[in-house]
């Protein structure tokens, strides 16, 4: 929606040309831009240095190529004259920084030098050192997993004990033997345990042998239990609130499953457990039980429809070799941590404990096979994609030599996504085309009915609608000839996606609540219900109802997610809170939430691809605020990298028109057209994908009509992006487009077709759609083509339009209310009123100090006696008269107005206010 608005922005640059803001402060002087040498003793030297520049303790940051970030922070560890020797506190795995550029850190600066990954320098008995240090925020405390570099495989892991200056030593807590320098370590997140956040314990009871003969067979399953309870107690260091215990002399005697579970319940509720492990240590002639995983109380840890919860190595009462034997201790316990990791979402842990199970060989018969599958998703969601594809091809692999079609179909679907994400949109067709075959040649219909699902998915995502909608609802068909609800209301979900998109609103509505609740209501899966109502959600937001949108995400979704403890889809949906306070421009209330409420739980469970979608998004709002520096090095820096490492293509394409969206508005047009057509179409027509590659087309007419070419934008448009939007059936990009064409005719003097196009091909599209926002941008443009063609008797018309637009926005608690009302100050259909924020200033030398703030006024609640303000609108306010700054933080009624603030010691911080009338009545320190 935020494209959407730049029309409107841009003609209000225009309309009120004659506001011009104050000229920018100076620039502060450079930085020695010098380079660091390496002397043949192996001290890092840099010579030339101005005197009094870089003291002992100077912190200073390595810069890489452009595009590279940065390589390497250093610390002055002697200073003498004009040369000063270096040593590194944090360094890129594998980089050199020799003859790179070299800058001092800024205060309060923490550069991104790959906080996650590290590796091991050096080792000391039974300590490692990391390459990184205080500096780059790691603490005492901090845990890391580490992983041998060739094969991807889990060594054990170690946390952080002491933090210096110069170095990071942590010390080693499994799995020492084979660590040694040069092993890469990841750091592992530690959030709650399963179970909201409560403290959790997990009691290990004997393992005794299934008709014990002597007190020896009892004394080995409990020497069993201690054993598997210590390596889970010592794997599991670190995870806060989980505690992990074992008794003597307990034993759950019944083995059927639904006795063995509710004796199992009673001896954890006893002990006061929340999870008890246990089963038989040992096999013999007549079969073999292995381990058993019971919650004690299934609501607690949100699993109400479970009678018993079970980790992969469960076999019930299944028949085994008689020379089976129980795992190895560490082993079970990498098994059992690695469920409770995947209930919990710490994805990070799931991957290094599965791993260390799969290859200690804990599980029996075909349960590798789930703890594959799970291994590959993990993976997939922290971001280890060529990781994720090994296990889930190893998965096809495994089922299809032990005949287990379910698994080889999950693999396969598996490696469809990836295929898919990395941008071989052939791949992932041919491989989804092969399992319907095989689907249909084993008679397997469950197997075909996600097929086509999948196959229906990927056809609209190469813009064919129409064989995506047969595919889906022949799915949809044989999923509900099977009663296979569960499959047949998500497909139906992709089927309202595709509708929603082609501007059926109505019908997209009546699918899901009609067709898709009824079903999960009846299945009483509430996460479904509540990811539906998400996408209702959507619907109502794009009509312009966002406080309905609103409170059904605070109210039907957050509660939701809280309670099952789904973090992840909690982080999901204050985004898209986030996303309508974006749209009423509450920034500074967005910003908190992807700074506070998503960073942190995408760095907790590893998400790095959803991190680097937050991080694209804050880049969003700072683009708003004419902060490009900073959203270009986010986009640069913490987004590309990100997608380059997983290989996601079409994210990287999406990037990279964003950094020429920024190029754009700096006016260097050669370089964003050179983007647009080198580094998204050749992406965009790879994957096949038209409706992108006619957005990219409609960027591009962007450009030439900002230089001028106005034939080849007008017939961009026309002939590449309006036949594109009538073939999929995308009516509101068409009207978008149509009214993209109104502007270039308008610009070329051709004023009644202009209008005719606004009128009759562009507001009752967005009116029939109940696009309310669309619509009242739409009319603000309509009024200002009336302004231009400068007939008198269009005024009356104009006013309407701008009095409905204006009364839409306040209605909707648009930013733009204020720009509208600016429109018809200027055309002089309102008188200008003019307001401030209600407080009294005072000159300060770093900018205007508050020395009140008046009762009832827009500063009250926000602003104190003696807060600083320092700039106005992003413009430094430091040297400035108060008659000056008065002037400028004066301003239409109803506009918005942002500060930047200090106050006492604090970090500078930013603070959007609405002017308002002003009642000078009692006023008070604050």
């Amino acid at each position: 929606m935020r494209h959407a608005a730049r029309p409107l922005l841009a003609a209000l640059a225009l309309a009120l040309a004659a506001c011009k803001d104050s000229p920018p402060p100076a620039p502060p002087p450079a930085p020695p831009q010098l380079s660091v040498t390496l002397a043949a003793s192996g001290a890092i030297i840099v010579r030339g240095v101005p005197d009094g520049v870089w003291g002992r303790g100077t912190r200073l940051v390595v810069q890489g190529p452009p595009g590279a970030g940065d390589l390497a922070l250093m610390i002055v560890t002697r200073a003498e004259g004009d040369t000063v020797t270096l040593g590194a506190l944090v360094e890129r795995t594998g980089v050199k920084v020799q003859g790179q550029p070299i800058r001092a850190l800024a205060e309060g600066e923490r550069p991104d030098l790959g906080r996650y990954h590290a590796a091991l320098t050096a080792r000391e008995a039974d300590r490692v050192r990391l390459s990184r240090g205080r500096v780059d925020g790691v603490t005492a405390g901090d845990r890391y997993a580490v992983y041998d570099v060739t094969t991807e495989r889990a060594l054990g892991w170690i946390q952080v004990t002491e933090v210096t200056d110069t170095a990071a030593w942590a010390e080693i807590r499994s799995g020492g033997g084979r660590m040694a320098a040069g092993a890469e370590a990841r750091w592992t997140p530690t959030p709650d345990p399963v179970g909201g956040g409560d403290a959790l314990t997990v009691l290990v009871l004997a393992f005794g042998a299934e008709k014990p003969t002597s007190a020896d067979d009892r004394d080995a399953g409990e020497a069993y239990s201690r054993k598997v309870a210590g390596a889970m107690a010592d794997e599991s260091h670190g995870w806060p609130g989980l505690r992990v215990k074992s008794v003597a002399g307990e034993i759950v005697s019944a083995l059927g499953d639904k006795a063995g579970h509710a004796e199992a319940r009673a001896i954890g509720r006893r002990h006061k457990a929340d999870i008890v492990v246990w089963g038989t240590a040992r096999c013999g002639p007549e079969g073999c039980v292995l381990p058993r995983f019971t919650v004690v109380d299934p609501e607690r840890l949100a699993q109400p429809e479970r009678d018993g919860a079970q980790i992969p190595v469960d076999h019930g009462d299944m028949k085994l070799p008689p020379d089976a034997v129980p795992p190895e201790p560490l082993a079970l316990a990498s098994a059992l941590l690695g469920e409770l990791a995947w209930r919990a979402q710490r994805y990070p842990d799931v991957v290094f404990h599965l791993d260390r199970a799969l290859n200690g060989r804990a599980y029996r018969g075909a349960d590798d096979l789930e703890a594959r599958g799970r291994l590959s998703r993990a993976a997939y969601i922290v971001g280890q994609w060529t990781r994720s594809r090994a296990e889930a091809a190893a998965l096809a692999e495994d089922a299809e030599r032990r005949d287990a079609p379910v698994w080889a179909f999950n693999a396969a679907f598996e490696l469809v996504q990836l295929d898919q994400a990395q941008g071989d949109a052939d791949g992932a067709r041919s491989r989804a085309r092969a399992a319907l075959d095989r689907a249909r040649a084993l008679s397997s219909r469950w197997a075909e009915a996600l097929a086509l699902s999948w196959l229906g998915h990927l056809a609209w995502s190469r813009g064919e609608p129409g064989e995506a909608l047969e595919q889906l609802r022949a799915s949809v068909a044989i999923s509900r000839d099977l009663d296979w609800h569960a499959q047949a209301a998500p497909t139906m979900g992709k089927i309202a996606d595709i509708l929603y998109r082609r501007g059926e609103l109505d019908e997209a509505l009546r699918i899901r609540r009609e067709e898709m609740l009824p079903v999960y209501d009846k299945l009483g899966d509430v996460r479904a219900r509540a990811v539906t109502m998400g996408k209702i959600a959507d619907i109502l937001e794009s009509r312009g109802e966002l406080n309905k949108a609103l409170r059904i995400r605070r109210q039907e979704q957050l509660p939701i997610y809280d309670k099952l403890g789904d973090v992840h889809s909690r982080a999901v949906t204050m985004g898209k809170i986030a996303d309508i306070l974006q749209s009423r421009g509450e920034l500074d209330e967005v910003l908190r939430i992807r700074r506070q409420e998503q960073l942190p739980v995408y760095d907790r469970l590893g998400d790095v691809r959803s991190r680097a979608v937050t991080m694209g998004r804050i880049a969003d709002i700072l683009e708003s605020r004419g902060e490009l520096d900073e959203a270009l090095r986010i986009r640069r820096q913490e987004e590309l990298p990100v997608y380059d490492k997983l290989g996601d293509v079409r994210l990287r394409a999406v990037t990279m028109g964003n950094i020429a969206d920024i190029l754009y508005r700096r006016g260097e047009l050669d370089e964003a057209l050179r983007i647009r057509r080198q580094e998204q179409l050749p992406v965009y027509d790879k994957l096949g994908d038209v409706r992108e590659r006619a957005v990219t087309m409609g960027k591009i007419a962007d450009i030439l009509y900002r230089r001028g070419e106005l034939d080849e934008a007008l017939r961009i448009r026309r002939q590449e992006q309006l036949p594109v939007y009538d073939r999929l059936g995308g009516v509101r990009e068409r009207a978008v487009t149509m009214g993209k064409i109104a502007d270039i005719l308008q610009s070329q003097g051709e004023a009644d077709e202009a209008l005719r196009i606004r009128r009759q091909e562009e507001l009752p599209v967005y009116e029939r759609l109940g696009e309310r926002r669309a619509l009242l941008l739409g009319r603000v443009h309509l009024a200002l083509n009336l302004a231009a063609r400068g007939r008198a008797s269009d005024r009356p018309e104009m006013q309407a339009l701008l009095e409905q637009a204006h009364a839409d926005a306040v209605a909707m608690r648009l930013p733009e209310a204020a720009q509208i009302r600016a429109i018809q100050q200027r055309l002089g259909f309102v008188k200008t009123e003019w307001a401030g924020i209600g407080a009294a200033l005072d000159a300060h030398a770093d900018g205007i100090r508050i020395t009140r703030v008046i009762d009832g006024g827009p500063a009250a609640g926000h602003l104190e006696a003696d807060d600083i303000i320092t700039a106005v609108d992003g413009a430094a306010l430091a040297g400035a008269t108060v008659k000056a700054a008065a002037d400028r933080i004066r301003g239409p009624v109803g506009a918005p107005i942002r500060l930047t603030i200090r106050r006492g010691d604090a970090a500078p911080r930013d603070v959007t206010l609405v002017r308002q009338r002003l009642n000078l009545g009692p006023s008070a320190p604050r």
